[in-house]
């Protein structure tokens, strides 16, 4: 970043981009839903993730740590608009 740019910024870049902050070691569970599918993943017994829905079956557990671990410090890129939700979705859809 150079000096121009740093004097130079909007007010959205000094927006706090965090959208999610959990302590990775905390999840009990993960479930995403998209229509009528469901996937759900929780601890295994005794080391890694389990998949439990649709079918029983052992999960990648590298993957699954390292996605617990990336969305418990989320952060957006950039922050595009900020207000009351119905004026930002008017915007932005």
């Amino acid at each position: 970043v150079n000096i121009v740019d740093s004097l130079t910024r909007k007010r959205f870049d000094f927006a706090d981009r965090t959208l999610l902050t959990f302590d990775p070691t905390t999840v009990t569970s993960i479930t995403r839903t998209k229509d009528k599918d469901e996937l759900e993943l929780v601890p295994g017994v005794a080391v890694g993730w389990d998949i439990v829905k649709p079918a029983k079956q052992k999960a990648d557990a590298v993957f699954v740590d390292e996605l617990v671990d990336a969305l418990g410090r989320l952060r957006a890129e950039r922050v595009a608009a900020y207000g009351k939700k119905a004026d930002v979705f008017k915007q932005y859809g």
